[in-house]
Protein backbone atom coordinates (compact mmCIF):
# COMPACT_ATOMS: atom_id res chain seq x y z
CA UNK A 1 0.00 0.00 0.00
CA UNK A 2 1.37 3.22 -1.34
CA UNK A 3 -0.20 6.48 0.80
CA UNK A 4 -1.82 9.48 -0.47
CA UNK A 5 -12.43 -1.40 -24.07
CA UNK A 6 -11.01 -8.67 -33.78
CA UNK A 7 -19.12 -20.32 -66.57
CA UNK A 8 -18.23 -16.26 -64.89
CA UNK A 9 -20.74 -16.78 -62.05
CA UNK A 10 -18.83 -20.20 -61.49
CA UNK A 11 -15.21 -18.88 -61.22
CA UNK A 12 -16.51 -15.78 -58.83
CA UNK A 13 -18.09 -18.23 -56.59
CA UNK A 14 -15.00 -20.24 -56.73
CA UNK A 15 -12.91 -17.39 -55.77
CA UNK A 16 -14.47 -16.39 -52.85
CA UNK A 17 -14.73 -19.81 -51.52
CA UNK A 18 -10.44 -20.28 -52.08
CA UNK A 19 -10.44 -16.69 -50.73
CA UNK A 20 -12.72 -17.87 -47.44
CA UNK A 21 -10.46 -21.04 -47.37
CA UNK A 22 -7.40 -18.72 -47.19
CA UNK A 23 -8.42 -16.44 -44.62
CA UNK A 24 -11.28 -17.57 -42.36
CA UNK A 25 -11.09 -14.33 -40.44
CA UNK A 26 -12.81 -12.56 -43.44
CA UNK A 27 -16.41 -12.00 -42.33
CA UNK A 28 -19.16 -9.86 -42.92
CA UNK A 29 -17.62 -7.70 -40.57
CA UNK A 30 -14.33 -8.08 -41.18
CA UNK A 31 -12.02 -6.47 -43.63
CA UNK A 32 -10.32 -8.31 -46.70
CA UNK A 33 -7.05 -9.75 -45.47
CA UNK A 34 -7.46 -8.48 -41.67
CA UNK A 35 -7.42 -10.91 -39.57
CA UNK A 36 -4.76 -13.64 -40.76
CA UNK A 37 -3.69 -13.91 -37.68
CA UNK A 38 -3.65 -13.99 -33.67
CA UNK A 39 -4.31 -10.63 -32.37
CA UNK A 40 -2.72 -9.29 -29.01
CA UNK A 41 -4.77 -7.24 -26.77
CA UNK A 42 -3.39 -5.55 -24.27
CA UNK A 43 -4.65 -4.36 -20.76
CA UNK A 44 -3.40 -1.97 -18.57
CA UNK A 45 -4.59 -4.09 -15.31
CA UNK A 46 -4.47 -7.31 -13.70
CA UNK A 47 -6.21 -10.15 -14.34
CA UNK A 48 -10.04 -10.06 -12.51
CA UNK A 49 -11.03 -6.57 -12.20
CA UNK A 50 -13.44 -4.93 -14.38
CA UNK A 51 -11.51 -3.83 -17.22
CA UNK A 52 -10.08 -7.22 -17.68
CA UNK A 53 -13.49 -9.19 -16.86
CA UNK A 54 -14.87 -6.43 -19.49
CA UNK A 55 -11.89 -6.79 -21.95
CA UNK A 56 -12.67 -11.01 -21.97
CA UNK A 57 -15.88 -10.17 -22.72
CA UNK A 58 -14.48 -8.26 -25.75
CA UNK A 59 -12.33 -10.63 -27.01
CA UNK A 60 -14.54 -12.92 -27.15
CA UNK A 61 -16.79 -11.44 -29.30
CA UNK A 62 -14.08 -10.48 -31.49
CA UNK A 63 -13.43 -14.03 -31.80
CA UNK A 64 -16.44 -14.88 -33.02
CA UNK A 65 -17.08 -11.83 -35.60
CA UNK A 66 -13.58 -11.78 -36.73
CA UNK A 67 -12.84 -15.58 -36.68
CA UNK A 68 -9.16 -15.02 -35.25
CA UNK A 69 -7.94 -16.25 -32.03
CA UNK A 70 -7.13 -12.89 -29.02
CA UNK A 71 -4.81 -13.20 -26.89
CA UNK A 72 -5.19 -11.22 -23.66
CA UNK A 73 -2.14 -9.59 -22.36
CA UNK A 74 -2.34 -8.24 -18.52
CA UNK A 75 0.52 -5.91 -17.32
CA UNK A 76 -0.57 -3.64 -14.73
CA UNK A 77 3.25 -2.26 -13.90
CA UNK A 78 4.05 1.20 -13.71
CA UNK A 79 0.12 1.09 -13.13
CA UNK A 80 -0.55 0.37 -16.26
CA UNK A 81 1.43 2.87 -18.07
CA UNK A 82 4.15 0.44 -19.75
CA UNK A 83 1.20 -1.24 -20.96
CA UNK A 84 -0.38 1.73 -22.71
CA UNK A 85 2.90 2.71 -23.95
CA UNK A 86 3.59 -0.89 -25.56
CA UNK A 87 0.71 -0.88 -28.06
CA UNK A 88 1.86 3.42 -28.22
CA UNK A 89 5.15 1.55 -29.66
CA UNK A 90 3.43 -1.17 -31.45
CA UNK A 91 3.18 -1.82 -35.48
CA UNK A 92 0.03 0.15 -36.31
CA UNK A 93 -1.57 -3.04 -38.36
CA UNK A 94 -4.18 -4.30 -36.08
CA UNK A 95 -2.76 -7.09 -34.12
CA UNK A 96 -1.37 -5.30 -31.41
CA UNK A 97 -4.52 -3.35 -29.19
CA UNK A 98 -5.06 -2.08 -26.32
CA UNK A 99 -7.55 -1.66 -24.03
CA UNK A 100 -8.01 0.69 -21.78
CA UNK A 101 -10.09 2.83 -19.28
CA UNK A 102 -10.39 6.42 -19.87
CA UNK A 103 -10.25 8.99 -17.52
CA UNK A 104 -7.50 7.25 -15.89
CA UNK A 105 -5.05 7.02 -19.24
CA UNK A 106 -5.91 10.22 -20.07
CA UNK A 107 -3.63 11.09 -16.54
CA UNK A 108 -1.19 9.35 -17.05
CA UNK A 109 -0.02 12.01 -20.22
CA UNK A 110 -2.34 14.66 -17.85
CA UNK A 111 -0.33 14.18 -15.11
CA UNK A 112 2.77 15.47 -15.08
CA UNK A 113 4.76 14.03 -12.36
CA UNK A 114 3.87 10.60 -13.89
CA UNK A 115 6.17 11.10 -17.16
CA UNK A 116 4.54 9.72 -19.99
CA UNK A 117 6.08 9.01 -23.30
CA UNK A 118 2.53 8.71 -24.97
CA UNK A 119 -0.20 11.57 -25.35
CA UNK A 120 -3.83 11.11 -26.92
CA UNK A 121 -2.20 11.38 -30.57
CA UNK A 122 -0.27 8.26 -30.04
CA UNK A 123 -3.75 6.30 -30.47
CA UNK A 124 -5.82 5.84 -32.72
CA UNK A 125 -9.72 5.36 -30.37
CA UNK A 126 -11.87 2.08 -32.09
CA UNK A 127 -14.69 2.28 -30.21
CA UNK A 128 -16.09 2.66 -26.63
CA UNK A 129 -17.76 -0.44 -25.00
CA UNK A 130 -19.10 -0.21 -21.96
CA UNK A 131 -18.93 2.36 -19.67
CA UNK A 132 -18.68 1.44 -15.52
CA UNK A 133 -20.08 4.22 -13.35
CA UNK A 134 -17.81 4.63 -9.82
CA UNK A 135 -19.57 4.13 -6.63
CA UNK A 136 -18.76 4.47 -3.13
CA UNK A 137 -18.93 1.15 -0.60
CA UNK A 138 -18.38 0.66 2.49
CA UNK A 139 -18.47 -2.84 4.60
CA UNK A 140 -21.83 -3.85 5.91
CA UNK A 141 -20.46 -3.88 8.90
CA UNK A 142 -19.58 -0.62 9.19
CA UNK A 143 -21.62 2.41 11.79
CA UNK A 144 -21.46 3.99 8.60
CA UNK A 145 -25.27 2.83 6.48
CA UNK A 146 -25.46 6.10 3.96
CA UNK A 147 -23.30 8.56 2.33
CA UNK A 148 -24.66 11.10 4.90
CA UNK A 149 -22.91 9.70 7.57
CA UNK A 150 -19.91 9.75 5.67
CA UNK A 151 -20.29 13.18 4.73
CA UNK A 152 -21.49 14.35 8.51
CA UNK A 153 -18.43 12.44 10.24
CA UNK A 154 -15.52 13.57 7.34
CA UNK A 155 -17.42 17.40 8.59
CA UNK A 156 -17.53 16.46 12.57
CA UNK A 157 -14.07 15.34 12.50
CA UNK A 158 -11.98 15.63 9.90
CA UNK A 159 -9.86 13.38 8.37
CA UNK A 160 -11.51 10.84 10.29
CA UNK A 161 -12.89 9.30 6.65
CA UNK A 162 -10.63 7.07 5.08
CA UNK A 163 -10.48 5.95 0.90
CA UNK A 164 -9.00 3.39 -0.89
CA UNK A 165 -8.96 2.74 -4.83
CA UNK A 166 -6.08 1.34 -7.24
CA UNK A 167 -4.06 4.19 -8.40
CA UNK A 168 -3.31 8.16 -7.94
CA UNK A 169 -5.62 10.01 -10.38
CA UNK A 170 -7.22 6.45 -11.94
CA UNK A 171 -11.26 6.94 -11.82
CA UNK A 172 -11.28 5.55 -7.96
CA UNK A 173 -9.41 8.86 -6.98
CA UNK A 174 -10.91 10.71 -9.19
CA UNK A 175 -14.22 10.34 -7.48
CA UNK A 176 -12.74 11.07 -4.02
CA UNK A 177 -11.90 14.30 -5.35
CA UNK A 178 -15.18 15.29 -6.73
CA UNK A 179 -16.99 14.01 -3.37
CA UNK A 180 -14.73 16.22 -1.34
CA UNK A 181 -15.44 19.49 -3.49
CA UNK A 182 -18.59 18.64 -3.77
CA UNK A 183 -19.04 17.98 0.19
CA UNK A 184 -16.76 20.40 1.36
CA UNK A 185 -14.93 17.96 3.08
CA UNK A 186 -11.15 16.10 3.50
CA UNK A 187 -10.93 12.36 2.94
CA UNK A 188 -7.71 10.88 3.79
CA UNK A 189 -7.13 8.64 0.81
CA UNK A 190 -4.57 6.21 -0.16
CA UNK A 191 -3.33 4.09 -3.25
CA UNK A 192 -3.46 0.29 -2.95
CA UNK A 193 -1.43 -1.95 -6.06
CA UNK A 194 -3.50 -5.06 -4.60
CA UNK A 195 -7.33 -5.00 -4.96
CA UNK A 196 -7.04 -7.68 -2.83
CA UNK A 197 -5.22 -5.74 0.38
CA UNK A 198 -7.96 -3.07 -0.19
CA UNK A 199 -10.98 -5.14 0.24
CA UNK A 200 -9.43 -7.17 3.37
CA UNK A 201 -8.72 -3.19 5.10
CA UNK A 202 -12.34 -2.14 3.99
CA UNK A 203 -13.92 -5.13 5.59
CA UNK A 204 -12.11 -5.55 8.18
CA UNK A 205 -12.77 -1.50 8.84
CA UNK A 206 -9.76 -0.62 8.38
CA UNK A 207 -9.97 2.34 5.56
CA UNK A 208 -14.12 3.34 5.34
CA UNK A 209 -14.52 3.51 2.16
CA UNK A 210 -13.60 1.52 -1.49
CA UNK A 211 -14.70 3.59 -4.56
CA UNK A 212 -13.96 2.17 -8.06
CA UNK A 213 -16.03 0.96 -10.70
CA UNK A 214 -19.26 -1.24 -10.11
CA UNK A 215 -18.43 -4.11 -11.85
CA UNK A 216 -15.44 -4.32 -9.29
CA UNK A 217 -18.45 -3.66 -6.10
CA UNK A 218 -21.28 -5.26 -7.10
CA UNK A 219 -20.37 -9.15 -6.70
CA UNK A 220 -19.21 -8.22 -3.21
CA UNK A 221 -22.80 -6.26 -2.64
CA UNK A 222 -24.64 -9.12 -3.89
CA UNK A 223 -22.64 -11.36 -1.74
CA UNK A 224 -23.52 -9.30 1.75
CA UNK A 225 -19.53 -7.94 2.27
CA UNK A 226 -20.10 -4.12 0.94
CA UNK A 227 -22.89 -2.12 1.05
CA UNK A 228 -23.06 0.41 -1.91
CA UNK A 229 -24.24 3.59 -0.55
CA UNK A 230 -24.00 5.71 -3.91
CA UNK A 231 -23.13 5.90 -7.03
CA UNK A 232 -21.41 8.72 -8.77
CA UNK A 233 -22.97 8.46 -12.11
CA UNK A 234 -26.12 10.63 -13.81
CA UNK A 235 -28.95 8.07 -13.07
CA UNK A 236 -29.66 4.90 -10.97
CA UNK A 237 -28.70 1.61 -12.09
CA UNK A 238 -31.27 -1.16 -12.56
CA UNK A 239 -31.55 -4.94 -11.26
CA UNK A 240 -29.47 -5.44 -7.75
CA UNK A 241 -28.74 -1.69 -7.57
CA UNK A 242 -31.94 -0.13 -7.88
CA UNK A 243 -32.14 1.18 -4.98
CA UNK A 244 -28.73 2.87 -4.46
CA UNK A 245 -29.05 6.68 -4.60
CA UNK A 246 -26.76 8.52 -6.99
CA UNK A 247 -24.79 11.16 -4.93
CA UNK A 248 -26.54 13.80 -7.37
CA UNK A 249 -29.86 12.53 -5.94
CA UNK A 250 -28.37 13.56 -2.32
CA UNK A 251 -27.25 17.01 -2.92
CA UNK A 252 -24.07 16.45 -4.32
CA UNK A 253 -23.53 18.50 -7.84
CA UNK A 254 -20.90 18.01 -10.11
CA UNK A 255 -20.00 14.28 -8.88
CA UNK A 256 -19.99 12.21 -11.90
CA UNK A 257 -16.78 9.81 -12.61
CA UNK A 258 -16.96 6.75 -14.64
CA UNK A 259 -14.74 4.22 -15.92
CA UNK A 260 -15.07 4.31 -19.84
CA UNK A 261 -13.87 1.50 -21.31
CA UNK A 262 -12.08 1.59 -25.23
CA UNK A 263 -10.48 -0.48 -27.42
CA UNK A 264 -7.69 1.14 -28.97
CA UNK A 265 -4.91 0.62 -31.98
CA UNK A 266 -1.70 2.58 -32.51
CA UNK A 267 -1.77 5.90 -34.29
CA UNK A 268 -1.72 5.40 -38.23
CA UNK A 269 -3.77 1.97 -38.11
CA UNK A 270 -5.59 1.85 -41.05
CA UNK A 271 -9.12 3.12 -40.78
CA UNK A 272 -10.42 0.10 -42.57
CA UNK A 273 -9.30 -2.46 -39.58
CA UNK A 274 -10.16 0.22 -37.32
CA UNK A 275 -13.28 -0.35 -38.87
CA UNK A 276 -14.01 -4.43 -39.21
CA UNK A 277 -12.87 -4.02 -35.11
CA UNK A 278 -15.61 -1.56 -34.32
CA UNK A 279 -18.12 -3.16 -36.58
CA UNK A 280 -16.92 -6.36 -34.69
CA UNK A 281 -17.64 -5.18 -31.16
CA UNK A 282 -21.36 -3.26 -32.24
CA UNK A 283 -22.44 -6.95 -33.80
CA UNK A 284 -20.97 -8.72 -30.96
CA UNK A 285 -22.64 -6.77 -28.46
CA UNK A 286 -26.65 -7.18 -30.10
CA UNK A 287 -26.04 -10.84 -28.93
CA UNK A 288 -28.16 -12.35 -26.61
CA UNK A 289 -25.62 -14.19 -24.66
CA UNK A 290 -23.61 -11.41 -25.11
CA UNK A 291 -25.64 -9.31 -23.71
CA UNK A 292 -26.50 -11.86 -20.74
CA UNK A 293 -22.90 -12.30 -20.41
CA UNK A 294 -21.90 -8.07 -19.30
CA UNK A 295 -25.16 -8.09 -17.04
CA UNK A 296 -23.65 -10.70 -15.12
CA UNK A 297 -20.86 -8.82 -14.99
CA UNK A 298 -22.52 -5.60 -13.87
CA UNK A 299 -21.70 -4.34 -17.10
CA UNK A 300 -23.10 -1.29 -18.83
CA UNK A 301 -22.40 -1.96 -22.68
CA UNK A 302 -22.63 1.30 -23.80
CA UNK A 303 -21.30 1.31 -28.11
CA UNK A 304 -19.84 4.19 -29.51
CA UNK A 305 -18.23 4.07 -32.79
CA UNK A 306 -14.01 5.76 -33.66
CA UNK A 307 -15.33 9.12 -34.05
CA UNK A 308 -17.50 9.31 -30.33
CA UNK A 309 -14.66 7.12 -28.71
CA UNK A 310 -12.15 10.23 -30.49
CA UNK A 311 -14.74 12.48 -29.29
CA UNK A 312 -14.83 11.68 -25.75
CA UNK A 313 -11.45 11.15 -25.10
CA UNK A 314 -10.59 14.77 -25.80
CA UNK A 315 -13.59 15.73 -23.99
CA UNK A 316 -11.55 14.37 -20.97
CA UNK A 317 -8.55 15.89 -21.77
CA UNK A 318 -10.22 19.42 -21.06
CA UNK A 319 -12.16 17.91 -18.01
CA UNK A 320 -9.63 16.35 -16.43
CA UNK A 321 -6.26 17.96 -16.89
CA UNK A 322 -6.80 21.13 -14.64
CA UNK A 323 -8.03 18.38 -11.84
CA UNK A 324 -4.79 16.60 -12.51
CA UNK A 325 -2.81 19.97 -12.19
CA UNK A 326 -4.78 21.38 -8.98
CA UNK A 327 -4.24 18.07 -7.07
CA UNK A 328 -0.22 18.28 -7.57
CA UNK A 329 -0.54 22.03 -6.50
CA UNK A 330 -2.55 21.03 -3.41
CA UNK A 331 0.29 18.13 -2.99
CA UNK A 332 3.02 20.48 -2.79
Amino acid sequence: MTLKPIALLGIAASALLLAGCASPANSSTGAAGYPTKTIHLVIPYGAGGGTDLSGRLMASGLEDKLGAKVVIENDASASGQNAVQKVADANPDGYTLGFVSLPATNMMYLDSERGAKFTRESFTPVAVHDTDTVAIAVSSTSKYKTLGDVVAAAKSSPGSITAGSSGVLAVGHLGVLALQKAAGIKITWSTFDDSGQLRTSVLGNNVTLEVGPVSELAPAAASGDLKILALLGDQRMGGSLADVPTAKELGYDGVSVSANRVLVAPAKTPQKIVDALAAAIKSAQQGTAYKAQAASRSLNLNFQDAAAATALWTQFDSTFGPIAKEYRASEK
